[in-house]
């Protein structure tokens, strides 16, 4: 009789203890909790990246099957499979070639169209915009070569070619390459068709954030104009991201109190995640510069284009105001401006709980990575001190009774 134990494992890269299978993680109600793994201790641990994968027994021998990364494909997966054992236990028999039904396979584009339809329900427009462009541009890497039909059609080398050609052509950096990759085996994962395999995702070196220097933040603000100016400062005072300033309605800010709310935006499609719902305290003169902009303002948008509609050009507009301060325009981009804000708190010493909330993130260890731009700049100006003290104590400072080299 055949074994219709079936459990599910995620296979992840344990700190302290290397790869292992470890059982996934289910809640009271017998719902699985996404990403979620027992450690050997019986303790919980997230593992976004780690892989499915089903453990049941075949023929006297313990059998592993990938399943992919994505939790409802692979629930999916878990009870086609305790299905399939039962029906052999009860007396079924695994058809031949000969006599075997043709599997059931899916038309991409449908796949594609549903899938991002989900998508556009459950998260926010940004999220959307991102997997529709990732899908957009597998499809656009096969070139002259025959698109496939079902998405059973797409092959590994296919999915290779696209993350480590296709896109190193387009000149996309390793770590938007590697974000690219979870959306693709996102998306093949929702439909049980997970061609990738360990080891195919691209490295990328791990960099600390980097802030805006001081010279650099007064250089920029002198070359904004008037609703530049205030755009600038909400994004530098206040650490939004792209979304949460693109949608920024004035129905969002309290004048009066002085503070962001940061919310959903249905109106613009916009949606934070759960733990981005916060809300923002703001400087009195930020606050004054808001009020000033607001009395010239029709638009429910804070910042909009002529038209009323969001302000998707930010980021060329930014580089444009750099290269007028003189900054580097690969050194210049939003994000930056999120980074400099969180590392302005650490230096004004607010607590790291505090500066979590206000700029939105999961946990500690997102925001505790910002503490790196500011211990290298405490780091440099400790060894500047450092070393005058040393220069003065060999008598080689000016001012200190010591003779000048001729």
């Amino acid at each position: 009789m055949a074994n219709r134990s079936v459990q599910l494992y995620l296979y992840a890269d344990l700190p302290g203890i290397g790869w292992r299978y470890c059982r996934a993680a289910f809640g009271a109600n017998k719902n699985l909790k996404p990403h979620v793994l027992l450690r050997p201790d019986g303790t919980e641990e997230l593992q976004t990246e780690a892989d499915y994968y089903l453990s049941y027994r075949s023929g006297g021998h313990k059998m592993w099957e990938n399943v992919g990364n994505n939790p409802s494909g692979a629930i999916r997966a878990l009870e086609k499979k305790r299905t399939g054992l039962a029906y052999i236990a009860a007396g079924g028999s695994v058809l031949g070639n000969e006599n075997r039904v043709p599997a059931q396979r899916t038309n991409l584009s449908g796949a594609i169209d549903e899938w991002l339809e989900i998508i556009k329900e459950k998260f926010s427009g940004d999220s959307y915009g991102v997997k529709k462009l990732v899908l957009d541009e597998f499809l656009h890497s096969y070139g002259k070569r025959t698109k496939p039909k079902y998405v059973e059609d797409i092959q590994r080398v296919d999915a290779l070619r696209f993350i480590n050609t296709y896109l190193k052509e387009q000149e996309n950096s390793d770590r938007t390459r590697w974000n690219k990759f979870l959306h693709l085996r996102q998306f093949l994962s929702e439909y049980n068709h997970n061609v990738f395999m360990k080891g195919d995702a691209p490295k990328y070196g791990r960099r600390d954030p980097e802030a805006y220097t001081d010279e650099q933040v007064a250089a920029f603000f002198s070359k904004c104009d008037t609703v530049q100016f205030v755009l600038f400062s909400v994004l530098y005072s206040c650490g939004l991201r792209l979304g949460e300033v693109q949608t920024l309605r004035w129905s969002d800010i309290n004048l009066k109190e002085r503070f962001i709310h940061i919310d959903e935006r249905p109106e613009y499609g916009w949606k934070p995640k759960k733990w981005h719902v916060r809300d923002i305290p703001i400087s009195q003169e930020l606050a004054a510069s808001l009020l000033r902009l607001k009395e010239n303002s029709k638009c429910p948008l804070v910042f909009h284009t002529r038209t009323g509609k969001p302000i998707y050009q930010m980021l060329e507009m930014c580089k444009r105001i750099a290269r007028r301060a003189g900054i580097p325009r690969e050194e210049a981009w939003l994000h930056k401006w999120r980074a400099t804000y969180c590392v302005e708190l650490l230096r004004e010493g607010v607590d790291l709980p505090s500066i979590q909330a206000m700029m939105g993130h999961k946990d500690m260890e997102t925001t505790a990575r910002y503490c790196a731009p500011m211990k290298k700049t405490a780091l440099r100006d400790r060894l500047d001190k450092v070393n005058s003290f040393n220069l003065k104590s060999n008598g080689l400072m000016p001012g200190n009774g010591a003779a000048a080299d001729d």
